[in-house]
């Protein structure tokens, strides 16, 4: 007798079936847990290396090919794929998945700490980076006004940011966009040359009085008070008046340079290296 025809024989007996599968069926989806962004370990990590203005070719002589070598022998390696670009390495490990990261991570920082000492000098250290996509932005804000770039970048800095970052469960409010404010120095190449100065003495006389220095301590009814001398440059005008040299005159008198006499002192801002579109606005963006 084929299946069919039993279950047309038994009528009764199905039904009950189908019931007893259906009420289970809705019992259970009620306790099925649901995430939307469910948790995922992804098995891969990568090590960028730097090598300020070195060309491509270069990149993969240096830096590429000696710590492909030390990596291609990590325990749990399923795969390994480096990249040269213009001025950095990359090299992006796949491994497998029953393996610990934290135990392969720690295999790789080990063999990269052999591998540094033959990369140039140039070099930065190999940095590691784990893909993690529970780190991914799950809400993606746009800002936009008319205030400019730079307020609406002080704006998401000072305000927007922190607010979002004391929110129970964030992690990091990641900025794009906007305009980093800088101080601008543009010097008069043939001031210095009268002066007898050169930049490099200009930028060691400004970092010598642009810091903090302890001045000690006081004691006073039992209490210590730690002292602190203020040397910091706090405005354009300061800056531009700062003595970056001592010239003398005759008669034993001397003549101070300052900043503003060899050069021009201003705000600007940074290259930008990305920007954020909101309808052809530019604008700020927050990931959270």
């Amino acid at each position: 007798m084929t299946l069919s025809r039993r279950i047309l024989n038994r009528p009764m007996t199905m039904i009950i079936v189908f019931l007893v599968a259906s009420i289970a069926g809705g019992v259970l989806i009620n306790r099925l847990a649901v995430d939307l962004l469910p948790k995922m370990n992804m098995p891969a990590m990568a090590v960028i290396t730097t090598y300020p203005m070195a060309s491509p070719t270069e990149v993969e002589e240096s830096v590429t090919k000696d710590i492909e070598a030390q990596l291609s022998n990590v325990s749990g390696l399923d795969s390994l794929t480096s990249y040269s670009f213009d001025s950095y390495s990359m090299i992006i490990m796949m491994m497998d998945y029953d393996v610990e990261m934290s135990d392969v991570t720690a295999d790789v920082r080990d063999k990269l700490s052999r591998v540094e000492s033959s990369l140039p000098d140039e070099c930065d250290a190999p940095s590691i980076f784990q893909f993690d996509p529970n780190a991914r932005a799950v809400i993606t804000l746009a800002l936009t006004g008319d205030q400019g770039l730079e307020n609406l970048l002080k704006l998401a800095e000072d305000d927007l940011q922190p607010q979002f970052e004391r929110i129970s469960g964030v992690a990091e409010v990641a900025l794009s966009g906007g305009l980093d404010e800088i101080v601008e120095v543009n010097f008069y190449q043939e001031r210095l040359d009268a002066l007898g100065l050169s930049i490099g003495q200009v930028s060691a006389a400004l970092a010598s009085q642009n810091m903090k220095l302890g001045a000690g301590e006081l004691i006073e009814g039992g209490t210590n008070y730690l002292i602190q001398t203020s040397g910091e440059i706090t405005s354009l005008k300061e800056l531009e008046n700062t003595t970056i040299s001592v010239k003398p005159l005759s008669q034993g008198s001397y003549y101070e340079v300052l900043l503003r006499d060899v050069a021009d002192v201003s705000f600007g801002a940074k290259d930008q290296n990305s920007i954020v579109l909101i309808n052809g606005q530019e604008g700020i963006q927050l990931s959270i």
